[in-house]
This record gives C-alpha cells, structure tokens and sequence, in this order.
C-alpha cells in the first residue's frame, strides 16, 4: 500500500511544540501605519497564501492572517517575511535572494528569506515537516501520517548556485519551478509575486549563442559584411569580427535594446554562434593570433571591452559568454573581467559522473572517457582565474529522447562536483516532453540544484519518494526497470549515443522481455488513469527503442507477417506520442506528418552532419522549401549539377526545381521516401550561381521570411526547391558537383 495520498484525500492533524494548529494564525509585517491600509510586497502575500492553502488542504483548517500592527493576536503566530514580533529575531538579516531561514522556538515558527528565499522557506516547511511533495505541476502528495507534530528546530539553506535552471518542457510552469526552488527565467517568467528569477535580457533570443541576433545578417550583412568573419576570402556571418571596432558598438546597440526592456537585468550573453561558426582571420585578428593569442583571448578581449562599457550603464549586469567549440580551450594571455560570467559547457560520457570518469582515466587511460577527463580540467583550470562560472551541462540524450537514457547515478555527483569547482550557477540542456523519464529528472535535478551536498541515502529517498507517488502501488516494478535499464546499458555513453549503443543489441531482448513483465504488472497494480498515463510512457519508452534498432532489418527480412506487425506497432507508436503530446523529436524537430509508416521512426530523428545542404520543415503545414546547394562558379553562370538526396518528404507535389536566373523551373522528379529511403544520385539542369540575396532580389521574397531565413548568406551556389515539403520531413543533400553533361563527366 503506498504511503502517499492526494492532499486533501485524508486529513492530518498538526501539533507545533504540543499546540493545535488551531491555535495559530499567519503574521506578516505591514509596511504601512496603522492608519493606513495594511501593505506587504507580492512575494510575501504569496507566501501567506500557499501556507494558508497547504495547511488547510492537510488539517481542514484554515488559518487566519493577521498583520503585525494589529494589536490583538493569536496564542500562536507563524511569523512570515520578517515581523516586529520580539521573537522574531530575522526581520534585519540581510538575506541573498534565495536563502531562508525557518525557526521554530517557544511554540512559535519563523519563516524569512530573500525575495524568493522566503517562498522556498515555505515550501521547504511543508515539504520536510508536513510531508508534502512537490513532484510533478499536477501531481502533488503527501506522506500521510495521522497525527504531524513538529518540535523545536532551525532549518537554514544558503544555496551554492545562485542560477539554477532545468530547461525542460515539464519544468516550464511558473508556480511548480517555484516549488521545485528553480530560478532561471529563460522558459518561464517569474514574476514579482515570485520573487523574481535570474535570466538573461533578450528573452528566448538572449539566452545563449547571440552572435547571430545581436548583430543579425538580415540587416547588416550587405552593407557592413566587414563586420562578419574573414575566413578564405569570404565573410561568414556564422562569426564576426571581434578586431573590428564598429563590431562592438552594434554589438553594444543591440545589448542596449535588450537590457532596456528589463525590469531589473542582471545577464546579458554576448556569445559565439551554434552550429555553423566561423572564426575572422582578417589582418587584425591575424597579429593577435602571430602574438600566440588563441581564439579564447580573442573572445575574451572582445567581451571584456563590452562589459566595461555595459558596466558604465547598468552597474549591475554581468556579461556570459560561452566556453565552448574553439573557444573552450583556455585563454593563453587575455582573462575574463571579474564580473564576467563563463558558461563553461561540458562535454564527454553521460553513464558515469565526471569525477569518477576522471579518476578511471588517469588509472586506465581509456579513450573513451578522455572527452569527460579534458572536460574536467578544463573546469578546474578556469576555477583558477575565473571569479564565476557558471555550467552548461547535457544530462539528456540530444538524439532520440523517447529512448532509455539512465544517468540517475551521476546527477548528484555532477552537481556535487561543479559546487566543489567555482561554480555559481547551473543551466541544464533538457528536452522536450518524452518517454525518458522526464519527470524524475526534473525532481531529481532540482533537488540537486538547490543542495549539491545532500547524502546519498537522502538523494535516493528523494528517487524512491517520486516513483511511489507518481507512478502508484506498482513502484517497486518501476524501481526493478529502472535498475534493469541501468544493467543493461553499456559502461560508457554519450549525450549523442543512439539506442543501441546504449543498451546493446546482445542485451535487447532480455531488457524488453523483462522491462515489460514488470510495467505490465505495475499496470496491473494502478489505481488511477493518472498513474496508468505514466506508467504507459515507460511501456513507449520500450517501444520505441524496438522500432527504432529493428526495424530495418525486419523490413529488409522475408518476414512478411513480421513486417506487416512492425508496421501497424509503428503507427501505433506515433498514434500514441501525438495522444500524449509528444510531437517533439529534440529540441525545434518534431514528429513529421507522415502516411507510410514502412519509414522507420529512426529517420524521424535523422539528422546528417555530413550534408552540404538541408533543411527541414518545421512549419505546422506543407510548403515549398528552399536550399542552396553550394556550387563554385561566377555568379550568373548557368550549370548543370550533380549531387546525392535523401529526404522523408511524402508529398505528392514535392518536386524538385532550380532557379534559372529568372524563374523556378520545376523538373519531373519527385523523390518522396518510398523511393528514396537512402541516398540517391540526381542531375538537374539550367541552375543558376547565385546567393541568397541575387535570389531574393530576383524571386522577390524576402530575406527574413520563413523561407530563406536560415539560408547562409554568404554560400553561393544553385537554388534547389522543393516545391511541397511535409511538416516535420527534411532533406539533405551531399556531393554536390557541376557536370558537363555534353561529356557527361564531372568538369569542376
């Protein structure tokens, strides 16, 4: 029988220090006279509120709330936001933001903090003293007990990081990130009434890799290319130019534009792009470079000049930037400002925490954990001469999310190890709603956040506590698959590890035999249509592992029956993700609009880091899509061209077409999947040199539109477009080459 109930489903007694909860009443402090109407900031009655709420859901009463300048009271008071009781010795402690102290003396209980340290003193009071758990944004329990009786104590947090921030779907709720004491406000807005959160100024455009929104090619590429990154003759707006001095100031334009719209901004990242980056070596940068400067102390003289200017503005903002691609190697000469902050990003395994990955390679010196070795190195080396650092860190698989990926055995480690190195704040990579586990990480995780320095046997009361009450009676079947999950993965995996090289193709039907039994009997032992949701995620997370590593092979098999099951699980399978919201694949991929499910759902997640143009349609509806493919050539030039094409696209009017000088002409091809499933060869004609402006002068559609946006503006090449590309479906396109059809040989 599980211990824990719904708040509300069977009532507690409360005794604090041997009085009834009956006895009491809420006091806060009124700033204002007593001739005035009683005043209290937002974040204070919201903590009034919740106690009041909480305590009336467990006991059925409710409490009175009382201000400190009425001259009559309660026998009893919970004194909330610092008081002029006599008793209430905390109303003059300065407290950072989320520090809180709660006091229980003389029958009495004191709960203050900071702005939002008072509100997570709350949630702690009714967490580790009234049972109450916070697991979920609608599944909340408590750890029911007849009678609750608290004695006299004192309980003080002073959190390690200030910046704690879980980006994942199931964490965006305001109200729940609050409850979970997770403060960064890069997904969700916390308001006054919560105290507020850590963010960075830009909002979603301003949390990381800004090179490319503060100084956007769309509007300055054409007329000051010199502001973008030299590299073989040609300006790349995948990086600027840090020598340049106008650089700096629509860098500082942009940052001021942002900063303004703030209410109160304490971060603004100024940081090297994502994906396609590109590093100036233009004279300037050159010299630096001859000087044995690295890119690192290019960087850094760049963003120690910002900040020194955005100091002069806002005394009080501090500038990020990333430690990450060809600026992760520490800098050789020039170090980040003191109020600086770098985003140290971590890179290597996920299957065992980083110190213990550290250790074993210097005994072993496995390669296989020299990525999670240099990443540690480099951590401590910036501990040493950087004043705060805050993490980056990917606890989650970034390839296939609906997949089992088991790190519950590093999160308190890791956490543990980044408070031990410097590090003052922690941002971590997760995903979209999934099968994973989600929900467990995002407690698991929070809780870590908050106190890196929690024992071991509390850490793993913490995961037994959230399986029991979120997934029901069937929890020790869940704990048994979690273990199961975890003894048949391999010892070392990556963020971007596909399943299979997770768990092995040699351990596969053992995991699924048995992970099976046990959900299925978990299923067994639900109670609620909440439970048997949850519990069914688990049975997808099987699922979707089998499809995704057999698939093809049963498709390539004789097995017709088997084929035509593996099929119907297929769309069951996407039937299922849609049904629970899970349209997602990662991050901005989501599940493609497809009709043949003989596509595995491996290619739903396909990505090529070898192709030299693609795209995918992450519209909610079919439409024309547009790519360059990069080809040499003058501009103008007519050619014919070669290149290899894959796509998931079943659209019956995806045909392929080429911008000639003057118009699209449209061929008679149109490769969907179920003819092109791999990579085909195909020639067209009559293309002409171009880039995306001459195309968007020509053709009249804009360059910031939705299609040719994320076009690279400084490639050249032929226009390739499909002419209806499903939502979700991606191409990609490799080898590209000029022919000479006349010879009908490669000229170029």
């Amino acid at each position: 029988m599980s211990r824990f109930l719904r708040l509300g489903e069977k009532l507690s007694e409360i005794y604090i220090c041997g009085n009834d909860i009956s006895n009491f009443s809420i006091v806060h402090h009124s700033a204002a006279s007593l001739r005035a109407p009683a005043m209290a900031p937002e974040n204070i009655q919201k903590a009034v509120s919740v106690l009041q709420s909480y305590i009336a859901k467990i006991s059925d009463v409710v409490l009175p709330v009382l201000y400190d300048n009425y001259p009559l009271k309660t026998d009893f008071e919970i004194l909330v936001g610092g008081t002029d009781r006599e008793i209430d010795q905390t109303k003059d402690t300065v407290y950072n933001s989320d520090d809180y102290d709660i006091i229980v003396k003389k029958g009495n209980v004191i709960i203050n903090g900071g702005k939002r340290g008072v509100l997570y003193g709350v949630y702690a009071f009714l967490e580790k003293y009234m049972g109450v758990r916070f697991f979920q944004k609608d599944v909340e329990r408590i750890l029911y007990r007849d009678k609750i009786e608290i004695g006299a104590l004192k309980d003080s947090a002073r959190p390690v990081f200030e910046y704690r921030d879980v980006c994942d779907w199931t964490m965006f709720d305001a109200d729940f990130s609050v409850k979970s004491k997770v403060n960064g406000s890069f997904v969700r807005r916390l308001h006054a009434e919560n105290g507020g959160g850590v963010g960075f100024a830009g909002g979603f455009d301003g949390l990381v890799h800004t090179f490319l929104r503060l100084v956007p090619p769309s509007v300055y590429y054409d007329e000051k290319p010199y502001l973008y990154a030299l590299e073989k003759g040609v300006r790349n707006p995948g990086g600027l130019c840090m020598s340049e001095d106008e650089t700096l100031e629509v860098v500082l334009k942009s940052a001021y534009k942002w900063l303004d719209k703030e209410e109160d901004p304490t971060l603004i990242s100024i940081s090297i792009n994502d994906g396609e980056m590109a590093y100036c070596h233009c004279d300037r940068c050159e010299e630096k470079r001859k000087k044995g400067w690295n890119e690192t102390d290019i960087l850094y003289d760049f963003v120690n000049r910002a900040q020194k200017r955005i100091r002069r503005k806002y005394p009080g903002v501090s500038v990020e930037t990333i430690s990450y691609h060809d600026v992760a190697t520490p800098p050789n000469f020039v170090f980040p400002d003191k109020d600086v902050v770098v985003r140290v990003c971590s890179t290597g395994e996920r299957s065992i925490a980083f110190p213990d990955a550290r250790e074993l390679y210097l005994k072993t010196k496995d390669p296989a954990l020299k990525t999670a070795y240099d990443y540690t190195e480099r951590l401590k080396a910036y501990a040493n001469f950087t004043k705060k650092i805050y993490v980056w860190d990917y606890p989650y698989s970034y390839n296939i999310i609906n997949c089992p990926f088991p790190v519950f055995k590093t999160l308190l480690k890791n956490a543990r190890f980044f408070a031990e190195n410097n590090c003052k704040g922690v941002f971590t990579n997760g995903n979209v709603a999934d099968c994973d586990f989600s929900e467990l990480k995002v407690y698991l995780l929070s809780k870590v956040l908050f106190d890196p320095f929690m024992s071991e046997e509390e850490y793993s009361r913490c995961l037994s506590e959230f399986v029991e009450g979120y997934y029901g009676d069937g929890y020790k079947e869940v704990l048994s698959y979690i273990d199961l999950v975890e003894k048949s993965s391999v010892p070392v995996f990556y963020t971007g590890s596909f399943p299979q090289e997770i768990i092995p193709v040699g351990n596969a039907e053992k995991y699924l035999t048995e992970g099976r039994k046990l959900i299925g009997k978990a299923m067994d032992l639900a109670k609620t249509e909440g439970e048997r949701r949850n519990l069914k995620k688990i049975l997808l997370q099987m699922e979707y592992y089998e499809l995704f590593v057999f698939f093809e092979e049963v498709m390539k098999g004789k097995d017709e029956e088997k084929k035509r099951d593996y099929i119907s699980r297929n769309k069951q399978l996407h039937d299922s993700l849609r049904g629970l919201g899970m349209t997602r694949i990662v991050e901005n991929c989501f599940l493609p609009v497809v009709r043949n499910f003989r596509q595995p759902i491996s290619e739903c997640s396909y990505w090529d880091l070898k192709c030299a143009a693609g795209d995918r349609n992450n519209e909610r509806y079919a439409r024309e899509l547009f790519v360059i493919v990069p080809l040499p050539g003058e501009m103008g030039e007519k050619v014919d061209f070669k290149f290899s094409y894959r796509t998931n696209n079943e659209n019956g009017g995806g045909y392929l077409g080429v911008f000639d000088g003057e118009k699209i002409v449209d061929f008679d091809l149109n490769p969907d999947w179920d003819n092109y499933s791999d990579f085909r060869d195909i020639i067209l004609r009559g293309a002409e040199i171009t880039d995306v402006k001459g195309f968007s002068v020509k053709s009249g559609i804009p360059l910031d539109s939705v299609y040719l946006e994320l076009i690279p503006r400084h490639l050249k090449g032929a226009v390739l477009r499909v002419r209806s590309m499903n939502a979700g479906a991606y191409l990609f396109v490799r080898d590209p080459k000029i022919v000479d059809l006349r010879l009908n040989n490669l000229t170029k």
